[in-house]
């Protein structure tokens, strides 16, 4: 920046929590918004050590992105350049971001370029879509994320494959089938199972057109056409695999979308009498508004919990119903009443309040050692003794031991096992013939525990390969892998990355006991 005279107030570079490496990323203060973009305007694009760098406003709440204005570049070749790309582009609007991805797994280098404004988008589809610049022929398509991309594919994509069910099981052959669908063009071929031994068939076929063409035009003219009292389902074929993905998909996109319509209509409602239903429920907040939906929670055994959950047609009513209704007597008891909130997002809002000092935990978390145990490992085969590092005497009942390194936390759902290990082959006597993998993870087993038995499971694993390699150490850099996220340490454990992560975790740890040395 200064060989730009430009000269921000303050630089922040962000850093991994374990190993203190620099991520690639970080802030930069200026002194006013004409010098932010003074920045973002000269210094956009810019290569720093061969990479380009992307400047962007801060923006935490991603007001500035709006996801109708990003558009995606497939196949460019490698002489196209971030810095040329954006020049390339910004002929259409302002443009937010732009990047290509370089990385080794992709081979169609595909860009994203993020415009400020819809309209600007689609007018650079519009204008070079299917164009070719600098020797490459141009594909620009709007992005979509990964729900709606599994929707794109299998609504918007061609297809010549129809899957006929609902179909008339006497009387009704193969020939039958074909005949049906031939007026809407070339059949390649069409399959009526039939049921073994008879002659019935099982009420659903299969056809398959020459051209993607007549496979629409035959879904669009026979769906929902009635034959011999029947109705007609017509659709595209697909595998189970792509059904069940499709599927989840359209259920995962139709949660996002009620959710944004009716999250700030939806209440919380507590404490309520066990003798109250749903229709009573609902009809007790129907006289302030149009009800949506209303539920009461209740447990495995039909009875019920005591809350529920109450969501208005209505924002305004829900609201109303939030000032007026709160706190007041219905079936005899005061009624708290609040905004339901999603469980990942009320989780975080709780443990803000916890670590501001406004509540206290109820369950406060477990620490992985107890305080007579500090420096034990989670669980050490019979007959063996953990090292102790020199000069130092040897536990004194009652005293409790101070943490190997300050400031380096331990996962809190990490502690000994009661019954000895939770992997049934780390409990078997090895012998001579008998190996075991102890890089090995037993998913049917891990889908079996709760959270804290699957943090002891995989706290086994690590322990009993860390102590090989750093003994005196095991405990403390077991607690700093656990914690990384919990799928990261299967694939460190699957990968065999763990020697890396350990080479990571001691330098760590020395340069914390430098710090304590100097200091």
């Amino acid at each position: 920046m200064a060989k730009r005279n430009i000269f921000p107030l303050y630089v922040k570079l962000w850093r991994q929590k374990l190993t203190r490496k620099l991520t690639g990323s970080g802030y930069a203060i200026f002194a006013s918004p004409q010098k932010a973009k003074e920045a973002i305007s000269k210094m956009n694009a810019e290569l720093i050590n061969g990479i380009p760098i992307r400047i962007l406003p801060w923006d935490p709440e991603k007001s500035l992105i709006n996801p109708a204005a990003n558009v995606v570049i497939s196949d460019l070749k490698e002489n196209i350049t971030t810095k040329s790309l954006q020049d390339k582009l910004s002929e259409f609007g302002e443009i937010i971001s732009t990047h290509i991805d370089e990385s080794s797994s992709t081979k169609k280098r595909p860009a994203f370029v993020q415009f400020k404004k819809q309209s600007e988008a689609l007018a650079a589809i519009e204008a070079l879509n299917d164009t070719e610049w600098e020797g490459c022929q141009l594909k620009i398509t709007p992005f979509y994320n990964k729900v709606d991309r599994v929707i794109y594919r299998y609504e918007k994509t061609k297809f010549n494959n129809l899957f006929v069910k609902n179909l008339p099981q006497e009387d009704f052959k193969q020939n039958d089938l074909q005949s049906l669908f031939s007026a809407y063009g070339e059949i390649l071929s069409s399959v009526l199972p039939t049921k073994e031994e008879e002659e019935q068939n099982k009420g659903f076929g299969f056809v398959c057109y020459k051209e993607c063409d007549s496979a629409l035009t035959a879904k669009e003219s026979m769906s929902e056409k009635e034959l011999q009292g029947k109705k007609l389902y017509v659709n595209r074929h697909l595998k189970k695999g792509e059904l069940e993905e499709y599927r989840n998909a359209k259920l995962v996109k139709f949660r996002e979308e009620r959710q944004e319509k009716y999250g700030p209509n939806n209440l919380y409602v507590k404490p309520l009498p066990s003798n109250v239903g749903d229709s009573e429920f609902k009809k007790a907040f129907e006289v302030h508004g149009p009800v949506y939906s209303a539920k009461v929670m209740k447990d495995k055994r039909n009875i019920s919990r005591g809350f529920g959950f109450v969501c208005f047609e209505n924002k305004e009513d829900a609201e109303k119903v939030l000032k007026e209704v709160n706190g007041t007597t219905m079936w005899g008891n005061e009624m708290y009443i609040n905004r339901a909130q999603p469980q990942r997002e009320r989780r975080q809002y709780l443990n803000g309040l916890i670590q501001s000092g406004k509540i206290k935990a109820r369950n406060p978390p477990i620490p992985m050692f107890p305080p007579h145990m500090a420096m034990m490992p989670p669980h050490m085969p019979h007959g063996m003794q953990m090292a102790r590092p020199r000069n130092m005497p040897p536990h004194m009942p009652g005293m409790p031991m101070p943490p190997l390194m300050p400031g380096i936390p331990m996962h809190p759902f990490y502690r000994p096992p009661k019954n000895g290990p939770k992997d049934p082959r780390l409990a078997k006597p090895i012998g001579k013939s008998q190996k075991v993998n102890a890089y090995y993870v037993d998913h049917k087993l891990l889908n079996k525990m709760n959270k804290e038995e699957k943090y002891s499971y995989l706290g086994e694993k690590v322990f009993s390969i860390v102590n090989q390699k750093e003994p005196e150490m095991a405990a403390k850099i077991t607690g700093m892998i656990l914690e990384l996220n919990y799928d990261e340490v299967i694939e460190i454990l699957e990968k065999r990355q763990l020697e890396n992560k350990i080479k990571e975790a001691m330098e760590v740890l020395e340069h914390h006991k430098a710090l304590a040395n100097s200091g």
